[in-house]
This record gives structure tokens, sequence and C-alpha cells, in this order.
């Protein structure tokens, strides 16, 4: 990766424009532009919150404001299986800061008396951003600059003319033209993502914006000759852009030049960007759609694909691997205009029974080369509950494999964050945790087991032991789990189990993350399946967050129990969890002549009523949102919670 000025054809055209007073760079006084520096990191749980302030910047002040995202510092040190996203140069930018805390930033690389995290220093909280830029765009720029860009796909040659011109004096007689090259959309993990819902991809992955992948003019950039009123200065750069920066991938479709001036290593005089140009073709598979489970060996499938040259396309081969067999291929012939999205459906394809991952990839785009195959492949796994597994069925969590073969689990609002794996055990070592502790209120996650035969048991029971404390902060966090049943593959639920509250907890409520149950914190469940002894049982765990405290399950359990009666069914039964158009309760005799009143967030009773078998409470009119229904039966009260999503 070498910077090359050359001498070429362009040059000389450039120079007799130049001759003439044609120059790309306005000489008339300009307002200064803002070059944000944030300094961020995967593992920095408070960071998705400057990256939605960075992106509202970004929209409120189009062709003014710019940034560069640096991967640097502690919470940017991966974890095991993370990407490493830290570069050397972001290091040494970050050292002149004086930051003293993740996210931070810089404007300008100027010291703003009173808005600095230490004084004399450039680096800002994130609440003090807002005024610094405010402060900048008042100003005029002493210089102006434009950068004009051309690439060749074919042999990743990128051709820079930068023209700079000085409408006053600069300060500082040495003056730096500094390039950098960012990358957008870099989808990867990130810390309490879901506090940036708005860059969670689909498959739960978070894209990383603006982020800093190299110094094209080196890491303090090259000098400019003359730094005084009406001083020109113009250069050709020749750039070969590698595949990959720091073994992170580079995306083309989605690379940025931020061109800037500074005064020696600091103070930023003005800054431009320009995206990197577009190819003819380049075709880009976003994420593959397809069912988490299905009952058969046959399931659609879809891909959502983007054109991202300038190109239209008229014509597209979409082809496909399962478990790594052999390819298929299908042709889509239609119209999409550059920038548009389709959603191209491949039907009917053979699965195998179990889990199969699918990979599915977009190749001659109008018969010819994708100038930018990074993008071109999606992933998928569907798993096939076909036939069903017969009883006994114990599933204790020793294996290191997760999810196990026999089990399948639903990120529903992609996040990122769900059903994972722990050493925390009632038994043996291992079970299943969900982290409420930093999951989105009102999200819910899904552990759904393989489907079961249950017609040749009398008595069929699920057992399972749970442990879980509530958050003890300022509020009290109220999360919840229940149990579904299906009996056709998927399409309805039925709610026969559910605890939330202080009825899940089997320990107290403390402040921290909930990590390491002791033994006595491990109770157990028993629940009867008498009502389904058919064939085709599905059962799910929805885990729903209140954004409390973290839940382990462990030795799930189906087998016969003649020790339950047919008539010791849960006492409360609640569902459908999250409710659209009504609430159906179900209570046993103990609760038959109960006060039902239901409140809202606000603590405002919106229903009253007596409970009635069956009862139905339609809930059509009610905002999305979480409820409380208080259940008086006289001799206790029962509080349960239910989110209305329509």
């Amino acid at each position: 990766m070498k910077i090359k000025i050359i001498l070429t054809f362009i040059i000389l055209l450039f120079l007799i424009n130049r001759l003439n007073c044609q120059t790309i760079v306005p000489t008339t006084p300009q307002p200064r532009n803002v070059l944000l520096e944030e300094f961020t990191g995967i593992n920095c749980g408070a960071c998705p919150y400057a990256h939605a302030i960075i992106a509202d910047f970004h929209n409120d002040y189009p062709n003014r404001f710019y940034s560069i995202a640096y991967h640097v510092g502690s919470t940017a040190m991966p974890l095991a299986g993370q990407p490493d996203y830290r570069t050397d140069y972001g290091f040494y930018i970050e050292n002149q800061t004086g930051l003293v805390g993740y996210p931070s930033g810089t404007v300008n690389r100027h010291v703003f008396p009173g808005l600095e995290s230490i004084a004399g220093h450039t680096a800002m909280y994130k609440e003090q951003w807002d005024d610094a830029i405010n402060i900048i765009m008042q100003q005029i720029a002493p210089v102006n600059i434009t950068i004009n860009a051309q690439f060749n796909y074919t042999t990743r040659t990128l051709d820079l003319l930068v023209e700079v011109y000085y409408t006053s004096n600069a300060d500082s007689s040495i003056n730096k033209l500094n390039i950098a090259l960012v990358q957008n959309y870099v989808k990867g993990p990130q810390a309490e993502l879901y506090h940036n819902s708005s860059f969670i991809a689909p498959d739960g992955q978070y894209y990383h914006m603006q982020m800093f992948r190299n110094f094209i003019t080196g890491q303090w950039g090259i000098d400019i000759p003359e730094t005084t009123t009406g001083s020109f200065y113009d250069t050709i750069i020749h750039y070969q852009i590698p595949t990959n920066f720091y073994n992170i991938p580079v995306d083309l479709s989605n690379l940025e030049i931020v061109a800037f001036v500074c005064e020696g290593r600091q103070e930023v005089l003005n800054a431009t960007s320009v995206q990197l140009p577009r190819a003819d073709f380049d075709i880009a598979a976003l994420h593959c759609y397809a069912p988490h489970f299905t009952c058969t060996n046959i399931s659609d499938i879809s891909l959502l694909v983007k054109n991202k040259g300038y190109q239209t396309i008229s014509s597209l081969d979409i082809s496909y691997k399962i478990n790594n067999g052999m390819t298929h291929t299908i042709h889509w012939s239609d119209n999409l205009s550059s920038d548009s999205l389709i959603n191209i459906t491949i039907p009917n394809i053979s699965l195998n029974t179990g889990l199969n991952n699918i990979k599915i990839w977009t190749e001659n785009p109008n018969n010819n080369i994708d100038k930018n195959p990074i993008n071109d492949t999606a992933n998928a796994n569907i798993n096939v509950f076909h036939p069903d597994i017969l009883p006994p069925y114990l599933q204790d969590f020793s294996s290191i494999t997760f999810p196990p073969s026999t089990i399948v689990i639903a990120d529903n609002q992609p996040d990122g964050k769900t059903w994972q794996r722990d050493l925390a055990s009632y038994e043996n070592v291992g079970s299943a945790k969900i982290e409420f502790y930093y999951i989105q209120e009102g999200n819910t996650d899904d552990l759904i087991l393989h489907s079961i035969d249950l017609s040749n048991y009398n008595n069929p029971t699920l057992s399972f032991f749970r442990a879980y404390r509530q958050y003890d902060g300022y509020i009290t966090h109220n999360d919840m789990l229940q149990i579904d049943i299906s009996t056709d593959c998927g399409n309805s639920w039925n709610t026969i189990w559910s605890k939330g509250d202080s009825a899940l907890a089997t320990g107290i409520p403390m402040m921290s993350s909930f990590t390491n149950p002791l033994s006595d914190e491990w109770q157990q469940e028993i629940i009867s399946l008498i009502n389904y002894k058919q064939t085709n049982v599905i059962i799910r765990f929805r885990a729903i967050s209140d954004n409390g405290n973290n839940l382990f399950i462990d030795n799930i359990k189906i087998d016969e129990n003649n020790s339950i009666a047919d008539n010791d069914y849960p006492p409360i039964i609640i569902y459908p969890n999250p409710a659209d158009d009504k609430i159906i309760l179900k209570l046993s005799n103990n609760y038959i002549n109960s006060i039902i009143n239901i409140y809202d967030s606000k603590g405002q009773c919106i229903y009253k009523g007596n409970y009635e078998t069956n009862k139905n409470i339609t809930c059509d009119s009610w905002p999305n949102g979480i409820y409380f229904i208080k259940i008086n039966n006289e001799i206790e009260n029962n509080i349960n919670k239910i989110i209305i999503q329509h």
C-alpha cells in the first residue's frame, strides 16, 4: 500500500484548466465544516448512544458534517471470537486527545473551554458535541477543500484529485492534507446495541458506520507548501485499495473518502468527503429470510438484494447450497434500478432432517461480472422437525454445542442477544441463559424444542429447573417466562404456563448482573401435558424482557408421570402473550370468583371485571405496551405482565 504522486494526462488537463482559472475548489470564503472524530469500541455499552447521536448529525447537517470512528482502547479489545477493528493509526490519534473514557470525541481537534473532558484537551463526552459543532458551524473557514475520485474496480486503483484554496491566512504555516478511508455498514458485534436499534442488521448483528480503515496520506498527512491568502495547492494521489484492512474485508460499495486540512497535527481547518464511485454492476445480498423451523422437508426461502451499481439489472442468477452440498441455481429476470431493493423468493427447496445451513449468493448480473463480490453472499438456518422425536426427552445442556440439535433459538427482535449456553447448572455443567439484563424491554426470545410424539403416553409431563433474580434498581424490572404449545407446526400457540416478576424469582433481588445461581436457587417446575397426547407437539420457552436480570433454565425433561393428577394444571393461564385483539384467561377453581383489574404502565386501571370461565378480554383498541393483570381471589393477589402488540 504505497502512495504515488503521478504525472498523467489528467494532470496535464488539470494544468490547462488551471491556467484558464478553471478549478473544482471554490475560491470565495465558505462556512467551516465539522469533522467529529469518535473513539469507540464493540464492548462499550454506552457507544450505541453516541452512534445514534452522530447519525442524527449526519442527517441534520448534510454536506457540513463528517465523522470518523476509531476503534481504540479497552472497550475495542475483542473478546474470544470477536473481530478486531483496532488500527495503529487510531491509537496515535487517540493519544493526543486527553480522553478519559469511551465513547469520547473531538470536534475539529479544537479545544473548547468548558466542554472538555480534561481542561486544555480536545476530547469531549457525547453530551458536549452539539455545542461544539454549533460553534464551528458559525465560523468561516480559512481554507476550502474539494476532492474528486475515480476508481477502477478491475485493478482496485483509486485516483484522487484534491484541491485546496486559502481565502485567508492560516494561523500556522505548517498545514497538512489528510485523506482517510472509512467504511460504512460493517456488520459485527456491539455491546448493548439495542440502544441504537436503527443500526441493527436483519440478522441481529450491528452496522458499524464511518469505521476508520486507513490514512492514505499517512499518520499525520502531507505538507501544504503555502498557507496564505490566495494560495492554491493541488495533488493527484494514486492508491490501490487492498482486499482487507487488518483482516477486515473491504466492501467497496460502502467505502467513503474523508479529506481534511490540519494545522500541524491538531486544529482541523476544514473537511469534506466523497463516496467511492459506484461500479456498473454491484448486487448485494442483504439478508436471507427463512423460517426458524419447519415440519416438512420442503420450504420456501427468500433473498433480499439491493442494486448498488449504477446499471439497471434485468437478469440475475441466484445459487444456494445446503450443508455444503451440491449447488442449485435459479435464474431471475425483471428490472431492478440503481439503489432499489427486491425480495426474491425461492420456492420448495429440499431440506434434510435436523439443522440445514443455507449459503446463498448472487452472480452474473446482466450476464456480467459483479465488481464487488464481497457483498454477494448471505446465510440462514432452518431446522426440520420431521419426523417427531419420541419421549422420554432430556436436555441438560452439558454439550458445548449450542443450540443442541433438538432446539431452535429465535431472536424475534434481532438484537444479537438471545438464549445462550452458560456453565452454571442445576447439576452436571451447562444451562440455557437469557440475559434480560442486556435486552431491551418488550423483546421476546424463544427456545423451541423439536416436535415430539406424545400419543403413546398416558400422563405426559414437562419439567425443568429455573434460577432467576429480579433486578433491584431505581425501579423494579419485571421479566417473564412463559411456555407455549403448538400442535400445528407453529401456526398457533397456547400458553400453558407463565411466571413473571417476583413469582419467577428464586432468589433475592440484586443490582448487578445475576451470573452464578446458588444450589438452593434452582427451583423445579412440573407441568401436565395431558391435553396434548398426540403427535407433532412443539414446546416453546418464551422469554419476555423487561430489561431486568438474567434467567437460567436446566434439565428440561418430557416423560410419563403418573404422580400428577389429570386436573393438576397451572392455576393461572394468560395467553396469547404478546396479545393483539384479545386476552384469554383460564383460571383454576380457586380463582373462579376473582376480581380482574388491568393496569397500564402508568398504573392507571383500564379494565375491571369478574372472572368467567375462559374469559376473553377485548384489547384491540389498547396502545402497544406493557400491562399488568391483577387477579384477586380474596385470599391472595396475583400479578402477571402481558404485552399488547398489534
